[in-house]
């Protein structure tokens, strides 16, 4: 005669528990990650504005070393709010750019890696610049005496020039490369790497003409152009994961 197997129990059915990936949204995430991320959307728009704003009220490029001098005097506190934001946006602009990469290393490696670290490179001699208006405001102090004008001059010119090369090709090129590898990852949209690109004539423009107003054009576009990635800094379910894994507002 046949015995009827006895049912199976609960804990015979039981499921092992299995490792799990929490793909948690931005607003569930630690405290310490929702910091982190919050510096990177900051570190991404406020140097470039930060910038903009410098650029619209700074003495003319072409202007000589004198009338250099003689504008800094003549605007103290543009000189002491310089002295705050300009390190303040070489230390922010580090943070914005990890965060950019962070954004677009996995779809596009090499073009991350390379539009940052030219980026790093640029936005990273923001010291000098701050050092040379500091040197232009208390030579200007002084007094404008032949000496001063010839030392001027000289620190500028030979003093800086490869810094100026650099950071004229880091902060130009790199943002560039960086765009269109975070418009590879879907993290932005199109427009954004083409008004990035417009921007470059417009920086070539202040060193061609000395016209001040171009610059400030330039970096108000940047920063248009970067919101995107800062929002999706903000957003992204995971940093560091291409954007289409988790859908994407821009195809």
């Amino acid at each position: 005669m046949a015995i009827a197997a006895a049912p199976p129990t609960t804990a015979a059915l039981a499921v092992p528990p299995t490792a799990t990936v929490s793909l948690r949204p931005a607003e569930h995430l630690p405290t310490h990650e929702r910091v982190m991320r919050s510096a990177y959307a900051i570190g991404i728009l406020f140097p470039v504005l930060a910038f903009a704003a410098v650029r619209a009220f700074a003495a003319p490029i072409k202007a000589g070393a004198a009338a250099q001098m003689a504008y800094s005097v003549a605007h103290p506190a543009l000189h002491q709010v310089e002295q705050v934001i300009v390190p303040l946006a070489s230390v922010l602009s580090l943070i914005g750019v990890i965060g950019l990469v962070q954004l677009a290393i996995r779809r596009s490696p090499w073009l991350a890696m390379t539009g940052g670290a030219l980026a790093l490179a640029g936005w990273g001699t923001l010291p000098i610049w701050a050092g040379q208006d500091n040197l232009t405001y208390f030579m200007g102090k002084i007094g404008s005496n032949p000496q001063l004008v010839e030392l001027w001059n000289q620190f500028n010119t030979s003093g800086t020039n490869t810094y100026l090369y650099i950071f004229i090709i880091g902060h130009l090129v790199g943002p560039l490369l960086l765009a269109i590898a975070l418009r590879r990852a879907r993290v932005i949209p199109r427009w954004s790497p083409i008004v990035i690109a417009a921007t470059i004539p417009l920086h070539v423009l202040t060193f061609a003409t000395g016209a001040r107003y171009f610059d400030p054009i330039a970096y108000a576009m940047l920063a248009g152009a970067l919101t995107p990635a800062a929002i999706a800094v903000l957003k992204s379910p995971r940093q560091g994961l291409p954007a289409d894994r988790h859908g994407s507002a821009y195809n």
